[in-house]
Formats: C-alpha cells, structure tokens, sequence
C-alpha cells in the first residue's frame, strides 16, 4: 500500500511536470492541446492546470482568432506567468563576468558585466560575481525571494555534478575550486553549474528542435570551447570533455597553449593568439598594423585594424580564421551535426570572423550543416545559465 502511495505521487509530479513543461515549450497552447501532445486524459489536464493556476505558475488568456473564423466561445490560451519567477545567469570568463536577470521564459530585464582577471583568487571572482548580480537585481527590481536558481557557466576541466573546476587553463592556481558552493555561499541562491560552451549550445537549442544535433563554437578573446547538444541533451563524454577543440591540435609543434600542449586551436585561432602572431611577425621585421603599439593592442584594435584593411591584422585574421574552419571541418567530419553555431565575445568585436571561419568550414566539409551565428552576442552563454536553471528546474519536478 505504501509502495503505491509513493508511486503515485511519483507520476503526479512527472505528469505535473510534463504538464507545465509543454506549456512552457509552446509559449501558449489550449487545454486540448495539452492533452494532445502529453497523452493525458482531458480531465487530467484539468485538474494538474487547475493546480498550476492556483500557485501561479500558469495563466489564462482570451485566444484570438482571425475575423470570421470564430464561432462560439473563444478558446482559452495557457501561459507561462512569467513574472513567477526571475532567474540569473552568469558567465565566469577569464577577463570578464557577464550577467543577466531573466523573467521565467528567459526575456532578460537587467544586463551587466565587470572586469575580471585570470589572476584574481577564487574568493575575489566570487566578490565580483555576488556585486554583480545584487546591482541587476535592484535594477530589475527583482526580489530575492522570487528568484528561481542561478545558472553559473565557466570554463573546464571541470565536474558539473561537484561544481568544482580543476586547473582551468586561463585561471591561475584554481587548482581544484568549488566555483558552485562559493557563489551559492555568497548570494544564497541555489546555483547550477557548467561549463561555458555548454551555455551557448543550451541557447542556440532554444530555437531548434531537439531531434538531431548542434554543435556550438564559443571563440573568446582569451579561450576557445565547444559542446554538442544531441538530441536535446548535452552530450558531455569521458570527464565531461567532450567536443572541447579548443586544444585540438591544428598545427603540430606550433604555439606553446597554456595546457601544455604545442599547436592547440586556442593557442592558434583566439584573440589573443592572433594579437601574439602579429607580435612575432613584428619582431621579424613586418609593418606593425598598431602604428608602434602592437604590445599593448586588444581584440577591439585588432578589429578596427582589419577592418582599415592593415595588411598584417588581415593576415592574422584570416590565418585564424582557416584553423578554426579546419578543425570545425573535423567535427563536421566526425560528428555530422545538423546545425553548428558559431559565436563568443571576439566575433562581438568582429562580427567578419563568422564570415571567413563559416566560408573555410564548408570548403572542408563532408556533410552539409546549417551554420547559424550566436543569436545573443555578448549574453548568449549568460542566457544558457537561465535555461540549465530552468532545464533543472524541470528535472527536480519529474522526480
């Protein structure tokens, strides 16, 4: 008797769940839909948004339908209440923090960044991180006790289920970190945790379907990541490394990377390797695209001198440009993804590398991918903070 006791509140938390996850995915639906598409009884569905209405997490509106075509009673749209709840997603990157405060469905109020540095301790990121995202909530005018969960991605080797990073390339002595306690410890927010490309891939996902694949390129100033999404899920491979390319190697026994390893992607195709590469060939003799500052140029001056059409930061960019096509080429070659995704805060800067990576991708390709730039810019990893929220969210309903 106890046995199906549990088993039965089991199955009322997943059909509850699916319930308000199809209401969620839809972005309005009648109640007949919703039987439709979850395979529940009418009066199941009735009952279970009976209970979403009561605690507000759902609500009503009038359907409209074109003119003529209505007869009778007006259907009756569900929604997402979007104000329920607000979420917080948060990039942790080497040079920056970025963060967003979202309503429920993911439509940002507040955006922000701060400075940050590969060489800051633990304790000071997360100082960084707790102002942060205390200044947007004052801006958003969001309450602490409406917020949902924040969603904090950073860059690997990492273990999402722990929340702890261990040796990040870009982050000095962060030796074995628990990221995820600090900053739950800091704001009192539960925290999910994950690394910074699974953020992208979990926002390009939002406007595709989950059958097939997508595999993401996040190209930062400092680093380069991937992840690939199948199916909906991310799939994460042996110690959570799974579709990482930045250490891909493309050029053996080139560029020392920061992992230790010669001829990395990042150490080739990143800003910052670009930025080294000009310095090197100025140091060979070559016209300094920087008029005599090549040692102090960033990402910005970077692009403004390809964009002058400086013929050193033209050669660097599109060196980059061809390695990153080259080992985007390999996953396509490996992976057959559907749709690739292309985005990070270098191309912010330099929208033109989208272009020149995309056109040296498919002259390697085997298979006919759709590419797709970031939909989100500067936020989208931020963004995929709220959906891994939002996803675990659903998870702890169904269980």
């Amino acid at each position: 008797m106890h046995s199906n006791t549990i088993n039965n509140r089991i199955m009322q938390r997943s059909n509850l769940a699916r319930v308000l996850r199809t209401i969620y995915e839809s972005g309005g639906i009648s109640r007949r839909d919703v039987a439709i598409r979850t395979g529940l009884t009418p009066s199941s569905v009735t009952n279970i948004v009976s209970r979403l209405l009561d605690e507000k997490l759902v609500r009503e509106s009038v359907q409209t339908c074109e003119e003529g075509l209505a007869v009778g009673r007006p259907p009756i749209r569900l929604e997402i209440a979007n104000d329920r709840y607000a979420v917080i997603g948060v990039e942790l990157s080497a040079d920056r923090i970025t963060a967003v405060v979202t309503d429920f469905i993911g439509t940002p109020l507040a955006v922000g960044n701060d400075d940050n540095s590969g060489a800051n301790p633990p304790e000071v990121a997360t100082r960084k991180i707790h102002d942060l995202v205390l200044r947007l909530l004052k801006e958003a005018r969001v309450d602490r006790e409406c917020v949902l969960g924040l969603g904090l991605m950073s860059s690997g080797p990492y273990d999402p289920e722990t929340g702890h990073m261990f040796n990040p390339t870009n982050f000095d002595n962060w030796l074995d970190v628990p990221i995820r306690a600090l900053v739950e410890a800091s704001l009192g927010f539960p925290v999910s945790f994950d690394r910074d490309s699974v953020g992208c891939a979990l926002e390009a996902q939002i406007n595709e379907s989950d059958e097939g694949s997508l595999f993401a390129v996040l190209v930062n100033t400092i680093g380069i990541g991937g992840a690939l999404v199948i199916n909906g899920e991310v799939y994460y491979g042996l110690h959570n490394c799974a579709a990482e390319i930045g250490c891909m190697t493309v050029i053996p026994d080139g560029p020392l990377c920061r992992c230790g390893d010669r001829g990395c992607l990042e150490a080739v195709s990143s800003a910052d390797a670009l930025l080294g590469y000009i310095r090197q060939r100025v140091a060979e003799g070559a016209e300094d695209p920087f008029d005599g500052c090549c040692g102090t140029a960033d990402a910005e001056q970077l692009a403004a001198a390809y964009r002058a059409g400086k013929p050193l930061a033209v050669e660097a960019v599109e060196r980059g440009a061809k390695y990153l096509g080259i080992a985007i080429g390999n996953v396509i070659k490996i992976a057959c993804p559907d749709v690739v995704a292309i985005g990070g805060s270098f191309l912010t800067a330099l929208p033109e590398y989208y272009s020149l990576i995309v056109t040296q991708a498919r002259a390697r390709r085997q298979a006919e991918p759709r590419f797709i730039p970031f939909a989100h810019g500067p936020i989208q990893c931020a963004l995929g903070g709220v959906r891994l929220v939002i996803m675990n969210y659903f998870k702890a309903l169904e269980h």
